[in-house]
């Protein structure tokens, strides 16, 4: 009997484009005969919480975390009265993002997007709906760019709680009402959740154990996460019995295609490649086979994928030059675990090829390599036979830093349609350089650089502080690397090391000075605190990354850029602009322009703005702000205060008695005469002296926004 393969890539990843997992792996089992569906659960589930209707079901919940807050007898320093404020702009905001949610998203996917400020806007509003969201499944923390749930520790009965947690765990409810009905739908005989980050392991294990539950069906878990993960997750049984049935490691073409014909024929798995999997009482590790060639590899197929609710006007498809890393030995990375550490590149004719026919299938010109770096000879050979073809597509793509990208190489590119550049260089400290094991020095960094700018490509940098060993002199030196040569680096992401599972930092932490928190044998930790015996701490590589980024991306030349888009829009607004601005140098905020400050008279008549309104609350939020500001460590006590809120700008500001009184009276055709009247008799004050109070008060609540016009000003 024919099975049916359901492949579903969970949440949480970047939604501006599909990840290249399901496509690889649906191309090639159909390519074999298998009916094959695939569903993006990631941009599915941005889907759900991006709409009027679901933030606004969040108001219950906001309302009673908030009162849970307001109610209690003090508020820590850290982080109660972090999640106090958070709590009271996210419940008390709600509507207003909620009203403003779905036109943000179609500025995403429409040509609004190419709108810079209009575009910021609609991110900000994306990036507040996801706070909202955050807020009232607390304390997950969900982004654009990442998810987390702080209370996992790497240990598998916290995963036992996180993925049965409705309150806490943002997807169980989309899940159950959204996804399960398509799994029943589809009615599959074999479910693939392909793990590609950190951010996916507990939705993806919440799901697994829905769908384990529900149906019966072999459901197979993969992807990078599981191989680094592999030897962890066999020691759990409990795996097997409640979340899947099997775990395939490394590349998963073939594996999973012999998986679906040794079920298909009710045959033993033992000889199905790559698969780990529980029989008779134990769990079992089949032998890991070599992967299928390059040559046979079918391009993605991306049939079935929501193109065009991705987060993006201009589909993009993701696509690999090549698996692995051609240098492998940075001491900081585990990327190239899951291929064995080895690389495999496709020809350049079958690269070419691909792209032609997907843009054939789909339309579409804009192209992202997701490889881990394409090794020189390999851009030769792409270019060379795209300037052959005479195509008209753009690309993104990683490239590792090294000589051979001359002048004449980085021109080619760009004629070829290369638009963007991402480089790991990581330091511009030569010292740290040679500890991490990178392979070149800040003379070559800074050659490439140049060669990719002169060439019209835009270079951005991943850098990081506080590899083991590093000083402050040597951070600094990065840090000053960076500032001297902002006319050859045209954007950078600048962050603090972390010790990652399967890095060589993590397998041998004596040669690096350093040591780890005792791991367990069985711990599903993929990130590791660590002590070093010399050079900057974490905290404090955190607290250099922090001050350097908040210098220098306010004085780099393309300041104006980075204010207003983030890297993920560079090749769309490169490709739109290359014409007319092709290092988008006319990309910037435009002035505000202050409307000229129009003073009140005792005849003006005014009113709230628009969603401003007035509550209590039982601390002083603006002093707890200031707090949080300044970095006070001390505690907040109930002080009931009365705050004006503006929703739009999500600003606050305490008024007091005198002032709230006098709102009171705001409305019904009364000018500030009349009120300044009416006060003066009410508490028996000389009415000149209420007069000014009056007219010195709202004149400075409407300039911040808080006061409109009733009617002209007089």
């Amino acid at each position: 009997m024919n099975m049916k393969v359901l492949l579903l890539f969970p949440p949480q990843w970047v939604p501006y484009y599909p990840h290249l997992a399901l496509p690889s792996l649906a191309a090639f089992l159909r390519s074999n005969g298998v009916e094959t569906v695939q569903k993006d659960l990631n941009v599915g589930s941005y889907n759900q919480f991006l709409t009027r209707k679901y933030l606004r079901s969040l108001k219950s919940a906001l309302d009673s975390k908030f009162d849970e807050f307001n109610s209690k007898p003090r508020l820590s320093a850290s982080p109660e009265q972090q999640v106090y404020s958070d709590i009271f702009i996210a419940k008390s905001s709600l509507y207003h993002l909620a009203d403003n949610i779905e036109d943000a998203v179609k500025v995403f996917r429409g040509r609004r997007y190419y709108n810079a400020e209009t575009l910021n806007t609609a991110r900000k509003t994306i990036e507040n709906a996801l706070t909202t969201v955050s807020i009232a499944h607390y304390p997950a923390r969900l982004e654009l760019m990442s998810f987390s749930m702080p209370e996992y520790d790497g240990k598998f009965e916290t995963i036992e709680k996180l993925t049965s947690n409705i309150q806490g765990n943002p997807y169980f409810e989309y899940f159950e009402k959204n996804v399960l009905p398509y799994v029943r739908e589809q009615a599959p005989g074999v479910i693939g959740i392909s793990i590609a980050g950190e951010s996916q392991l507990i939705p993806a294990l919440t799901l697994a154990r829905l769908v384990k539950k529900n149906f019966d069906c072999h459901v197979v878990l993969g992807g990078y996460v599981v191989t680094l993960l592999a030897d962890s997750l066999t020691r759990h049984r409990k795996l097997f019995e409640e979340y899947c049935d099997s775990l395939l490691v490394l590349e998963g073409e073939r594996p999973l295609l012999e998986l679906v014909r040794r079920l298909e024929s009710h045959q033993s798995l033992e000889s199905v490649p790559n698969l780990i999997y529980f029989d008779d009482g134990s769990v079992r590790a089949n032998q890991v086979s070599p992967p299928e060639p390059m040559e046979g590899l079918p391009a993605p197929d991306f049939d079935g994928l929501p193109l065009q609710e991705y987060l993006a006007p201009d589909p993009v498809l993701p696509v690999l030059a090549s698996r692995g890393c051609y240098w492998g030995r940075c001491a900081f990375c585990s990327h190239n675990v899951s291929y064995e550490n080895k690389y495999r590149p496709h020809s350049g004719e079958k690269i070419v090829a691909d792209l032609e026919a997907l843009h054939r299938k789909y339309g579409v010109k804009h192209f992202a390599f997701s490889d881990e770096a394409i090794a020189p000879k390999v851009m030769r050979e792409v270019t060379s036979r795209l300037i052959e073809d005479k195509t008209d597509f753009r690309f993104s793509t990683n490239i590792r830093i090294e000589p051979q990208f001359t002048p004449a190489l980085c021109e080619t590119m760009h004629i070829a349609g290369f638009r963007v550049v991402y480089l790991g260089q990581e330091s511009g400290c030569d010292r740290v350089l040679g500890l991490m094991k990178k392979g070149f020095n800040k003379d070559t960094a800074i050659e490439v650089c140049r060669n990719l700018v002169n060439a019209g490509i835009w270079d951005h940098l991943y850098i990081f502080l506080g590899f083991p060993g590093e000083s402050e002199n040597d951070a600094q030196e990065t840090i000053t690397f960076l500032s001297e040569n902002a006319s050859i680096i045209r954007s950078f992401n600048l962050g603090s090391f972390s010790l990652g599972r399967g890095s060589e930092v993590m397998r041998m932490p004596g040669d690096y000075g350093i040591k780890i928190s005792q791991a367990r044998l069985d711990d599903l930790a993929m990130v590791y605190s660590y002590a070093p015996s010399s050079g900057i701490s974490s905290s404090r590589a955190a607290e250099l990354s922090r001050e350097a980024w908040a210098i220098l991306s306010k004085e780099y030349p393309t300041s104006r850029v980075l204010d207003l888009l983030s890297k993920e829009d560079l090749l769309l607004y490169l490709s739109h602009f290359e014409s007319t601005d092709p290092a988008l140098t006319k990309i910037k905020r435009s002035p505000t322009v202050s409307a000229p400050g129009v003073e009140l008279t005792l005849d003006s008549q005014l009113k709230t703005s628009p969603g401003v309104f007035r509550t209590t609350l039982n601390f002083d939020l603006p002093d707890i702000m200031k707090n949080l500001l300044l970095n006070w460590e001390r505690d907040a006590v109930p002080s009931p205060v009365r705050v004006l809120f503006d929703p739009e700008n999500r600003k606050i500001r305490p008024i007091g008695p005198n002032v709230s009184e006098m709102l009171d009276l705001l409305g019904r055709g009364r000018t500030i005469r009349m009120i300044a009247r009416q006060l003066s008799q009410r508490h028996n004050i000389p009415e000149a002296a209420v007069e000014a109070f009056c007219l010195d008060a709202l004149n400075q609540l409407k300039n911040e926004g808080y006061l409109a016009a009733d009617k002209a000003i007089i």
